[in-house]
């Protein structure tokens, strides 16, 4: 099979943060899933180095093995955990993307706001940090992504957010965050800036700007969910749909 074929949407999504970052040159993946996502990135953007931080060695052989995960010096590959690597490390990215959660269970150590000022301080000027969330904007599912949203909001200037493949606010799915520093963009230059890159080959995600396009307007309710935090970080209770 063709290990750069979209699997899982919410893979194209995690290349949005690069319309905020235009000539990036480093890249961080916190998690590595199937590694389908940077070895993705390390295809489509040869002028840059995708660096990749995975606690799990058995995720990285499979990776290896089975995704044809490339083993280039463009693309190292960390297996340590992702806090501790940036805490550690001197080196400085233009887009972080995290990609650590699962449906049913959260490292809470990668989502609190200690760990997303961690990653906003390894940022180069002008750099952003995306997270992959499963959940839902609003209703009963909705209580982990509002206050992992909330707790970026407390970092991050700007936080931009695209659930994937749009659809109805309660609807569980992954909902892609981007955490920047830089003034605030619009709806229509995100999406001019995504139907530009995917014309000029930029960016070679069919179907790019229809992405870009699903960004979500209005309020997202936080009063109810808190801030997490080193010291209390309830994401156990909180993936739980409120009945």
């Amino acid at each position: 099979s063709d290990p750069l074929r979209t699997v899982f949407p919410y893979t194209d999504y995690l290349h949005l943060p690069v319309l905020f970052t235009p000539g990036f040159r480093r890249v961080l993946f916190v998690g590595m899933g199937g590694g389908t996502a940077p070895g993705r990135f390390h295809h489509d953007y040869p002028q840059t180095t995708i660096e990749v931080v995975e606690i799990d060695p058995e995720v990285v052989a499979t990776a290896r093995t089975l995704f044809a995960l490339p083993d280039d010096p463009r693309l190292p590959v960390h297996v340590t955990d992702g806090r501790l690597w940036l805490r550690r490390s001197t080196a400085r990215y233009d887009v972080i993307i995290l990609d650590a959660y699962l449906i049913d269970t959260i490292p809470f150590h990668l989502a609190t706001r200690e760990f997303y000022r961690e990653s906003a301080a390894r940022l180069r000027p002008g750099g952003a940090v995306a997270s992959n969330v499963i959940g839902a904007v609003r209703g009963p599912e909705s209580r982990l992504f509002r206050a992992i949203y909330k707790t970026f909001r407390s970092v991050f200037p700007r936080v931009y957010v695209f659930p994937v493949g749009g659809g109805a606010p309660e609807s569980l799915r992954n909902i892609i965050l981007v955490g920047t520093g830089d003034p605030p963009l619009t709806r229509s230059e995100i999406v001019s800036r995504a139907a530009a890159a995917e014309q000029s080959g930029r960016i070679r995600i069919e179907g790019f700007s229809q992405d870009a396009a699903t960004l979500l307007d209005g309020p997202i309710e936080t009063r109810d969910v808190p801030i997490l935090t080193d010291d209390y970080a309830p994401t156990d209770a909180l993936i739980a749909p409120v009945r």
